[in-house]
């Protein structure tokens, strides 16, 4: 598992779950783009879209992990574990280098943080990306 102490998350709100990335999986924020739906995909995966000259997928992380569709989402997260991913998100909260945390044994929730009053679930980005991967190819093939 990563090590989440001394290294500096993005806090965001996606849905009703509050969330944190590390930094190093961040390649940019940008307004919510025009997306193309792809035929037959699953509910989470909501197309794809070119971002600053670069293709990637487009999902709903509230619907991937939680199964309840987002409704008006503001921003897009671009994450880059090996490609482009884009999600979609709420608001940002902040940036936090966070000196203690609580471990989770969680598939894509690797740890918690307490940030003011509010507790967010520290995502494992390479896992939540491989397991989209395979989800997705997955599903395409059973179609």
């Amino acid at each position: 598992m990563e090590d989440y102490l001394n290294q500096k998350l993005l806090l965001f709100s996606s849905g009703e779950m509050n969330l944190a990335v590390s930094l190093r999986y961040v390649s940019g924020i940008h307004k919510v783009p025009r997306l193309h739906r792809l035929p037959l995909s699953p509910p989470y995966l909501l197309g794809i879209s070119i971002v600053k000259g670069r293709l990637m997928g487009v999902i709903d992380l509230n619907s991937f992990l939680k199964g309840t569709m987002m409704e008006n989402p503001n921003y897009l997260l671009e994450l880059k574990v090996k490609e482009p991913i884009g999600v979609l998100i709420d608001r940002v909260i902040g940036i936090e280098e966070p000196s203690s945390l609580w471990n989770l044994d969680n598939k894509y929730i690797k740890a918690d943080l307490t940030f003011g009053d509010s507790h967010f679930g520290v995502l494992d980005a390479s896992h939540l990306f491989e397991d989209l991967k395979e989800r997705v190819l997955s599903h395409y093939r059973g179609s």
